[in-house]
């Protein structure tokens, strides 16, 4: 996924992958694109471009939170994703193993970054 600039636009352009990251689900040259259509202090709109016309991806966040909404059509019916996310502070100490000497010195170093 990402977010770039296409003209005038502002566009998100979303490819998704099978789990080895081999194969796209969508067409090669055709990924699905989005335009944004309203943008706030903290939240946007995207709109379906081409074959997803009439679907959107709204993005929302209010302190740590980020709610993105999705409202799509399959098969000629509407559906609704949510996905919620937070964000994780100092969540490098979840993978980097470390003796229990030197945990408070890491933990420590990443509250500055």
């Amino acid at each position: 996924m990402t977010v770039r600039q296409n003209g005038s636009d502002i566009v998100l352009v979303l490819r998704h992958f099978d789990t080895g990251l081999t194969s796209a689900w969508e067409e090669r040259k055709i990924p699905m694109v989005f335009a944004a259509s309203a943008c706030q202090k903290h939240s946007v709109v995207f709109d379906g471009q081409g074959d997803h016309q009439g679907e959107h991806l709204t993005y929302q966040r209010s302190a740590e939170n980020l709610l993105i909404i999705g409202d799509f059509i399959h098969q000629g019916k509407p559906v609704r994703q949510e996905w919620r996310m937070i964000q994780m502070k100092n969540w490098t100490s979840l993978f980097v193993p470390k003796p229990p000497g030197i945990a408070i010195l890491y933990h420590k170093l990443n509250e500055r970054v």
